[in-house]
């Protein structure tokens, strides 16, 4: 029993063939094409975009003053690190959120 391989010519790509546009018209429609679409995209995510950063920047904001409350405590040289965190349970909470924040990626959607 013999195999025989039967081999087809390869395809060309398909060209374009306009009586109307020359190659350099097509690449511009192209590019113009492109650039629509991307306009388009960056428009949709921009609302996104700037609610992380809103999100991003209350929520840093928030932890950098309720750890100047929490440095500035007078007690908190006194006690020790977890009773002292656990007094300023807010600036532990949001310094976690922050933590979150960074965790899930949210400085890459700003």
């Amino acid at each position: 029993m013999s195999w025989r391989l039967r081999v087809t010519p390869a395809r060309s790509a398909p060209t374009v063939q306009s009586n109307d546009y020359s190659s350099k018209q097509v690449n511009i429609d192209d590019l113009r094409a492109f650039e629509h679409r991307l306009v388009e995209l960056t428009r949709a995510t921009r609302p996104r975009a700037y609610r992380s950063r809103v999100i991003l920047a209350l929520v840093f904001i928030l932890t950098l003053s309720l750890a100047c409350v929490w440095l500035f405590d007078t007690d908190t040289s006194q006690t020790s690190i977890f009773h002292s965190l656990t007094k300023h349970w807010y600036f532990t909470l949001s310094a976690l959120l922050l933590v979150v924040l960074g965790l899930t990626g949210i400085q890459s959607r700003v």
